[in-house]
């Protein structure tokens, strides 16, 4: 159960941002770059939706504009057809967040809430390597207690100020999940319903799969 809480966190974080060498070396704009990831990081840390929003880049924002409206309108069969990063954000709106709520948000609302509700886990022990940056993009390695990982962070430059992109590996997030799935010997479904309930499946009704709807 450990390990399947610890998977989420991390998927959850979005900050898995690619799982290739960055190459390259050190920048001028590390400064700007380690800086953002540090203001990210406090955020994050102090469960601040707002100043955590004013570090990320726009297709951060765009996805949890996308997964609200999934979390809003796609039908049972078209939210069983998600991919899991996807499915999992939405199942854990639909299971987490009154409908009211929902309906009343956007995008940057959405991802404000999951900071707030402490969705996006624990980076208070994550560094940054060096950073390398081509044009307006940059990526810089994720460091657990000072050791290489081969993961790296994304970040885009926007109106002259560094943002987190957590979009930018979706595929290796979901690699994570899937790994984790097959070495817990458990199915998708069941994975899921552990990690949006925190170990409490039988908490999850059927009417998790419909969508939450517009209202009136």
């Amino acid at each position: 159960m450990q390990t399947v809480k610890l998977t989420v966190a991390i998927v959850l974080m979005a900050t898995l941002t690619g799982c290739g060498g960055a190459g390259g070396s050190s920048s001028p704009e590390e400064p700007a770059v380690k800086s953002c990831f540090a203001n990210y990081k406090k955020a994050i840390t102090s469960s601040n939706g707002d100043a955590a929003a004013a570090e990320v880049d726009a297709n951060t924002i765009s996805y949890y504009s996308r997964m609200l409206t999934h979390t809003l309108e796609l039908s049972a069969d078209q939210t069983k057809a998600l991919g899991l990063m996807d499915k999992l954000i939405v199942l854990m709106a639909r299971h987490r967040i009154p409908a009211d709520e929902l309906r009343a948000m956007d995008g940057k609302a959405f991802f404000v809430y999951a900071v707030d509700h402490g969705w996006t886990g624990d980076v208070g022990n994550i560094q940054l390597g060096a950073v390398s940056v081509t044009g307006n993009t940059a990526k810089a390695e994720h460091l657990l207690g000072n050791q290489k990982s081969g993961i790296y962070w994304g970040f885009n430059k926007e109106g002259g100020k560094w943002k987190i992109d957590l979009t930018s590996n979706m595929t290796e997030l979901q690699k994570i999940l899937k790994q984790t799935i097959a070495q817990q010997g458990m199915g998708d479904d069941e994975f899921l319903f552990i990690a949006i309930t925190e170990g409490n499946p039988d908490q999850i009704k059927d009417t998790i799969w419909n969508p939450v709807g517009k209202g009136n």
